[in-house]
This record gives C-alpha cells, structure tokens and sequence, in this order.
C-alpha cells in the first residue's frame, strides 16, 4: 500500500477511518501478504516530508517491492502497487519506472495530470475572488510558466523574484 504526502502513517486516517488499516485486513484474509509502512517523517519513518517529491515517494515503493522481491514466500511475478487518493500516482509511477511491479490498483485518485489539476484548483480559487477577469488569467499565465520551470528547469529567470523566492 503506497504512501505518501501529507501527514499520514500506516493506516491512512482519511474523515476518521483508517483506511489502509482496513484495506490490509480484508486482502490478508483473503490470503494475500500486505505491507504498509509510514511515510517519510511519520511515525517511525525516518527522511523529510517537506523536501520529498513524487520521485522520492515512487522511490519508496520501489524499496518495498525489491525487499519483497528478496522474501522466499513471496510470488515475485505478482507483486502489486495500491494507492488511494494522493498516493495513487505514487502508485503508478512505480509501475512505470519498473517492470517488477505487476498490478496496480488505483482507488478514489484523480485520473488527470497534476499539472492540469493545479490549474483546475487556481482556476476555482481565483473564480471566488473579486478580482477583474483580467488578473485572473494572468495569475493562471503565471501558474503555467511556474510549473514549465518546475519541470523543465529552465525559465525560472524570467519568473518575478517573489515568485522565484516562494518557490526556494
């Protein structure tokens, strides 16, 4: 069971239920080995929620299915990634960095990119704001060429330096 951002441990505690806790007992009774864990700087896990990325959480997944991979009682061709809500493209992006992992269930996480999502959300944002239509679509120009940088790399000197330095 993937984990990932925000503050959550092992169980998932999404509105009160531990989800993942609930997860891994219905797939152990149904026979089949689950490994949850905490993620980075939760519980006893060790590493720095505030400076990991998706590459770092991916990275996680990754460890979890070589240690599993060395373990004789398991099925090394049927290994399967799961994530829920934010871990989801955790999940996946496992899978496509490796062919190790066989299956990949996806639950309750947004089937777009996270590019289109932030824009969706800024756009929702800016929607319940006074501000003339105008701005609205220049704060939505400057959200785009924010992430361009973030992904590129390149760009970031023509950002506006308060940008430049909310982004450090």
């Amino acid at each position: 069971l993937a984990s990932g951002p925000g503050p959550q441990d092992r169980d998932y505690l999404a509105h009160g239920v531990p989800l993942y806790a609930y997860l891994a007992k219905s797939l152990s009774e149904a026979g089949y080995m689950v490994v949850r864990y905490d993620a980075r700087g939760q519980g006893r896990s060790g590493g720095r929620a505030e400076s990991s990325r998706l590459l770092e959480y991916t990275d996680d997944v990754l460890s979890v299915v070589d240690w599993l991979r060395r373990r004789n009682d398991v099925d090394r061709d049927r290994i399967a990634a799961l994530g829920y809500g934010d871990t989801g493209p955790i999940a996946l992006s496992a899978a496509r960095r490796t062919d190790r992992i066989a299956a990949v269930s996806v639950i309750n996480s947004p089937g777009r990119s996270g590019r289109a999502i932030t824009l969706e959300r800024q756009q929702l944002a800016l929607a319940l704001t006074s501000l003339p239509e105008a701005e609205r679509q220049n704060r939505l120009a400057l959200q785009e060429r924010v992430l361009d940088a973030v992904v590129s790399g390149r760009g970031w000197e023509e950002l506006p330096e308060d940008v430049r330095a909310q982004a450090e």
